[in-house]
């Protein structure tokens, strides 16, 4: 299918629940994570898993998978500095680091790395005052 296509069914995928029994967050991460890298569909990726996690809909069964697609959102550091993404990846990592319980130790530890890379390099770049 298309790459929009592709990305509309991930969306539809990591919203309910999946007929087989297999959680559907998980199932749905490697695509997303495919999705979150293009700063073409950064923003409707981070829409969607913001409201996933805002939602309840993440949980200690799919934390890691939803995990790997966050990693995949930072793997290019300076990409959280174009300012028609700025304001997705603040929504999404603040939110994240917000719900850092969901997941394990180490994830929590790297979290808190995205704390830093993310967010205050957002506000260093966004910074008006002087």
């Amino acid at each position: 299918p298309a790459p929009s296509a592709a990305a509309s069914s991930d969306a539809a995928a990591a919203s309910g629940a999946a007929a087989d029994g297999v959680d559907e967050i998980t199932s749905a991460a490697p695509r997303l994570a495919q999705h979150i890298c293009s700063p073409k569909k950064f923003n409707r990726v981070a829409a969607m898993l913001y409201s996933l996690l805002e939602s309840g809909r993440v949980n200690a069964e799919n934390a890691s998978a939803f995990f790997s697609v966050l990693a995949a959102g930072v793997s290019t550091p300076r990409a959280c500095r174009a300012r028609e993404l700025r304001v997705a990846y603040r929504r999404l990592y603040l939110s994240a680091s917000l719900k850092e319980s969901l997941f394990g130790a180490e994830e929590r530890a790297m979290i808190d790395v995205w704390r830093l890379r993310v967010l205050v390099q957002i506000d260093l770049c966004t910074d008006d005052t002087f």
